[in-house]
């Protein structure tokens, strides 16, 4: 889970600028909501969205735990005003942007399949 450069997502919130981010602190704070591990949260939370059945609590969930790096103090009734603010469609564009950009699923735009790093060549042998 590497995140080397932090991209984040702005949102408007009580006349500031939010900058909403998954960091692995926020990846703590929703393993303890949930009491699972972030992997199988964020896996029920993909799949949820495939089948179009993500329910509000977790869209919710996400939300406030990508507003903490901003707003330490955020509650989930500071996510769910925000959620409201947003609107439905906004808010799934919102969330899906904020766990795309975490680093957990690799960098933005990143073919999984592809190895990383620059490729190692054998040195020459000297014999």
């Amino acid at each position: 889970m590497s995140n080397k450069k932090r991209v984040t997502v702005t949102a408007r919130f009580k006349g500031k600028n939010l900058k909403l981010c998954l960091t692995f602190n926020s990846f703590c704070e929703l393993e303890d909501h949930y009491g699972q591990n972030i992997t199988q949260i964020f896996t029920k939370y993909l799949n949820d969205f495939a089948a179009q059945s993500v329910s509000m609590k977790d869209s919710r969930a996400v939300l406030w735990a990508s507003m903490l790096e901003s707003l330490p103090d955020a509650s989930l009734r500071d996510a769910g005003e925000l959620g409201e603010q947003l609107g439905q469609e906004k808010l799934s564009e919102v969330v899906a942007e904020v766990m795309a950009n975490s680093g957990l699923f690799g960098e933005v735009g990143e073919d999984p399949e592809k190895p990383s790093g620059k490729p190692r060549g054998k040195k020459p042998s000297t014999a």
